[in-house]
């Protein structure tokens, strides 16, 4: 039986020219029929890590020197593709060499020289399509119709065969399905699937974003069955071997939208002068089990996704905002680090455990600035004002310590909020300014990661750290061109 290393192998040797499956077959004498399909399984394996491509005309070539494997991606101009292989190198494809490849195809690219300081390559062939579906407005042409997708990284139309109109009409919003892609002969064509809705309607809105990204809305029977066993609040037996923090004065600090609370802090001034901070995160994973069903559907999802009217949440809601929300009031299931910090705030001891916490109250960051800035509205918080004050100061020790270490603090620009009437159509947009109390959650979680990130460096233990990502490529080339203009290279 042939076998898969027998193959890369002749693939390599030099007196190897491209062959067809046919001639393959014949050179290895595979004959039955069964292993006429393994033979092939293979060399569709091959094709797909890019270790061979199948030519136009059928023939298998070895993918060698300048000839890589990686997924293409547009940018919003249009104008310019980038070519990242799975070594994470990126290739710059100029538009009119892309090769009738689209946004997130996987290609084999082969390269012919720079761009700037990029290798520049053009596509040799488009090895798998990675869009099979799109959002786009609907529109005819005389007898002709159309559909112009949303997303400027397909900046093609797709014509629609009559039958496959599915009763839409001019101007409205449609889910389409490719059934032709680009080719130097044919035109691309898709089908209506799916009809959203005037394009002027905001109802239209999710839909195309929950589409357009391939989020999962309605969680799958399975995960709803599973959730349904969980129970309803922390029972007595859920707080073996946990830390108990319920007679302390901890507190969450969110937006007034804020629905699920993960995260508590508090902080006290200890006996020797340094201070106590706890920084308190829900403990989801003691509800959610390795290799359960709400488990996988978690890590498929991997986060919330946050629109201007709702929430796509990770988890169940019995979960999200319930067990796995730290409510005032309520007994809930955490992962504290504990942590003594110095007046020059420097971490000098710590701990980490499971532990159990009862939330003394939902603050408010709007409340919380008011009551630092001696406002009428911050009255309420005055039974506070001793941990409040207290959050401040350490909040300025920590941060006086990220400058010294060359932080720059005060680059971040202001989130903002978009205001929607009753129909949800946005009416305004309004600058979300941060105060102090914005910035003291900041400092308390920076300072915990950085402690984490410790533990498990110093540990030797592998670890995901959270980083900041490479800049976008067409942001980078915004700048690199406003920079030269400037005369500044």
């Amino acid at each position: 039986m042939l076998k898969k290393s027998e193959l890369k192998k002749f693939f390599k040797s030099p007196d190897y020219s491209p062959m067809t499956f046919k001639e393959l077959s014949r050179h290895f004498e595979v004959t039955d029929p069964k292993e006429k399909q393994k033979l092939k399984a293979m060399l569709e394996d091959l094709v797909n890590q890019g270790y061979i491509f199948r030519g136009d005309d059928g023939r298998y070539t070895l993918t060698k020197g300048n000839l890589l494997t990686g997924i293409i991606e547009f940018t919003r101009s249009g104008n310019l593709a980038f070519v990242t292989t799975d070594e994470g190198q990126e290739i710059a494809v100029p538009v009119e060499k892309t090769n009738f490849a689209m946004h997130k195809d996987k290609v084999l690219v082969q390269i012919i020289g720079k761009w700037y300081e990029l290798p520049e390559g053009r596509v040799v062939k488009v090895l798998e399509r990675g869009i099979k579906q799109f959002v786009g407005v609907f529109e005819t042409r005389g007898q002709f119709a159309f559909v112009i997708p949303d997303d400027p990284k397909l900046p093609v139309e797709f014509n629609v065969p009559i039958e496959e109109i599915n009763g839409a009409k001019p101007g409205m919003k449609v889910v389409a399905e490719i059934i032709r892609y680009p080719s130097a002969t044919k035109s691309p064509q898709a089908r209506v699937v799916e009809v959203l809705g005037r394009v002027e309607d905001p109802a239209t809105d999710f839909p195309t974003v929950v589409i357009k990204h391939n989020l999962p809305v309605e969680f799958p029977e399975e995960v709803l069955k599973e959730t349904a066993q969980l129970p309803d609040y922390v029972r007595e037996e859920d707080l073996e071997g946990r830390w108990d923090f319920r007679n302390e004065v901890i507190v969450t600090i969110d937006g007034p939208d804020a629905k699920d609370f993960d995260d508590a802090v508090q902080v006290k001034k200890l006996p020797n002068g340094n201070y106590l901070l706890g920084v308190h995160i829900a403990d989801v994973s003691h509800y959610v089990k390795p290799g359960t069903a709400l488990d996988n559907e978690a890590y498929n999802r991997a986060t919330s996704v946050y629109l201007a009217d709702r929430v796509i949440p990770m988890l169940p809601f019995k979960l999200s905002n319930g067990l796995c929300s730290l409510v005032q009031g309520e007994d809930r299931l955490v992962m504290s680090l504990i942590m003594e910090i110095n007046k020059q705030g420097d971490v000098v001891d710590y701990k980490v455990g499971n532990g159990v916490i009862r939330s003394y109250r939902r603050l408010v960051y709007d409340d919380v600035n008011a009551f630092l800035e001696g406002k009428p509205e911050g009255d309420k918080l005055k039974d506070l004002a001793e941990h409040i004050y207290l959050m401040k100061e350490l909040k300025d020790i920590l941060r006086e310590n990220r400058r010294r270490r060359g932080a720059i603090l005060d680059i971040e620009g202001d989130e903002v909020k978009i205001i929607l009437d009753e129909k949800g159509h946005a009416i305004d947009i309004v600058p979300r300014k941060r105060g102090e109390s914005e910035v003291i959650i900041e400092e308390f979680m920076i300072k915990a990661n950085e402690t984490v990130a410790e533990i498990f460096h110093n540990a030797g233990i592998p670890f995901l750290y959270r980083i900041h990502e490479e800049p976008d490529f067409d942001t980078m080339l915004q700048l690199k061109n406003y920079l030269s203009a400037l005369g500044i290279k």
